[in-house]
C-alpha cells in the first residue's frame, strides 16, 4: 500500500458563501467520499489567502481540498471515485462551480 492524494481545486457555485461550501462539505461530500473510496485518512481544506504572488493578486481557485488516501494503485482511487459518482453515492451537488473544478490523483515522487 502506499500513500496517495486526490486533490480538488474548486471555486464555489455563483452566489454561494464560504459557509454553505464548507457545510456542504463536511456534512455531505467528504462523508460520501468516505462511503466510496477505501483507504481514505485525513482530510484536509483550505481556502485561499487574501494575499497571492500573482502579478494582480488573484487566484485560479478559491479552494483545496486534498484527501490522503491509502491504496495498492492510483488506479483503484479512480475507480472507486467514477464508480462512486456513476452510482449516484457521491453526488456533485450545485455548490460548486462544475466547469472550473479540478481533481487529480498525486503519488510518492
Amino acid at each position: 500500500m502506499s500513500k496517495f492524494v486526490l486533490v480538488a481545486l474548486s471555486n464555489p457555485a455563483t452566489g454561494l458563501s464560504d459557509e454553505a461550501v464548507a457545510d456542504w462539505y463536511d456534512g455531505e461530500h467528504i462523508p460520501q467520499i468516505r462511503a466510496v473510496i477505501p483507504g481514505v485518512g485525513e482530510v484536509r481544506r483550505y481556502r485561499a489567502a487574501d494575499a497571492q504572488p500573482s502579478p494582480d493578486g488573484s487566484v485560479a481557485y478559491r479552494y483545496v481540498t486534498v484527501y490522503e488516501i491509502e491504496a495498492g494503485e492510483p488506479g483503484a482511487i479512480v475507480a472507486a471515485l467514477g464508480g462512486g459518482l456513476a452510482s449516484g453515492a457521491v453526488k456533485q451537488g450545485t455548490v460548486l462551480d462544475p466547469v472550473s473544478t479540478v481533481v487529480a490523483v498525486y503519488g510518492p515522487a
